[in-house]
């Protein structure tokens, strides 16, 4: 004969049940603020995802390094995907590309010969992302920002002022957001600071 649960202990069920349930949703309340701070680790340039400008994205690869600065990338026509996008490219073939707000030193100087050498040996024959702010005027030297596989987290400018291999310099308000701007200051900074390259006197 089936016993039939009292008032009490269904209702003692019950709570446990509620139990449950507010400890499951607690768990992935946490699981997902845990994430959602893995995503945003602290930055003083700010938050990446909040910038407000678009860039043009291609793929290619450096077929030579001119100088500390200067690339000359034979880029895909084709479409590509990156972080979830399709860009469909306008340009491609052997193109002339300066990185955007860097100052490499001339090649009449050691520290320039450094410079072209260091980049070249990061660059070279590899196949790089390049972004492109779209406000460049037609016609106006391609100011780009190069993105290797495997290379530095933000991108290869940034690289060339941490090592002090280019100096910081302002192409304009449209060049680069905020955030990228900033992430190019601190480069410099950290460049000055250790008295490396350029900043070496």
């Amino acid at each position: 004969m089936t016993k039939t649960p009292t008032l009490k202990e269904v209702a003692a069920s019950s709570g446990i049940r509620w139990l449950c349930v507010v400890l499951l949703l607690c768990f992935i309340a946490g699981e997902t603020a845990g994430e959602r701070g893995r995503e945003r680790p602290p930055d003083e340039c700010g938050d990446p995802r909040r910038i407000s400008q678009s860039y043009k994205v291609y793929e290619g690869t450096v077929v030579k390094v001119v100088d500390g600065d200067t690339l000359v990338v034979d880029i895909r026509g084709r479409e590509i995907e990156f972080e979830g996008v399709t860009y469909t490219s306008s340009l491609s073939g052997r193109t002339t590309v300066q990185l955007v707000c860097l100052d490499a030193p001339p090649l009449t100087e050691p520290i320039g010969i450094e410079s072209k050498q260091r980049l070249s040996a990061r660059l070279l024959g590899k196949q790089v992302t390049v972004w492109i702010s779209p406000y460049q005027e037609d016609g106006a030297p391609l100011n780009v920002m190069v993105l290797l596989q495997g290379g530095h987290p933000i991108d290869e400018n940034v690289e060339q002022l941490e090592q002090g291999l280019a100096r910081f310099r302002y192409f304009g308000p449209h060049a680069l957001d905020s955030w990228m701007r900033c992430q190019y200051e601190r480069a410099q900074e950290r460049a000055q600071k250790a008295k490396i390259g350029v900043w070496t006197n």
